[in-house]
């Protein structure tokens, strides 16, 4: 499924990749499925999530709402926030963390849009959660811009320093 999915990637079928690794991402050789996770890591599958306001849709976990072992059905049974490769990638990277992941994780962090809100921008997501685990300085410096403190008072606004630290590090 891995090799299929990488075939798929290259002929720019996201979603259809998605679908092929997820179910074998927990259980196939770590080997085999490396390289679409670094590759699914910008995939931007499914677009991303729009707010109505930044206190909407709490935001209050990293892996308990989507990781590497919620297994993505066609029929949308998992969570609309799991439909995306990056999140996927990006946790299924923080559990092994290697070189080419953490490459791989500040590259997709450099694509970061300018509000450094992880609920709405799938691929700050997914690098994030590998930096978080992997290597604290990188994810420093990947939330360098940020703002030290969300711009709005809202309990789930994920958009400062403090509150992507609280979320992504070592989870």
């Amino acid at each position: 499924m891995a090799a299929a999915a990488a075939m798929l990637l290259e002929r720019g079928d996201d979603a259809i990749a998605l679908l092929a690794v997820s179910p074998v991402a927990g259980c196939a050789p770590a080997a085999a499925v490396a390289d679409v996770m670094r590759s699914g890591l910008t995939r931007r599958t499914g677009g991303d999530v729009s707010l109505k306001s930044p206190d909407q849709s709490s935001y209050d976990t990293v892996d308990h709402e989507c990781n590497d072992n919620t297994v993505i059905w066609p029929d949308g049974a998992a969570s609309p926030l799991c439909l995306r490769f990056p999140r996927l990638a990006g946790s299924w990277l923080a559990r092994r963390c290697d070189e080419q992941a953490v490459a791989a994780a500040v590259a997709a962090a450099a694509t970061a849009s300018g509000d450094y809100d992880p609920r709405t921008d799938m691929v700050l997501d997914g690098a994030l959660r590998v930096l978080g685990n992997c290597d604290r300085e990188a994810f420093e410096q990947a939330i360098a811009k940020a703002p030290d403190t969300p711009p709005d008072a809202a309990i789930a606004d994920a958009r400062g320093k403090q509150k992507l630290r609280e979320l992504f590090l070592n989870q």
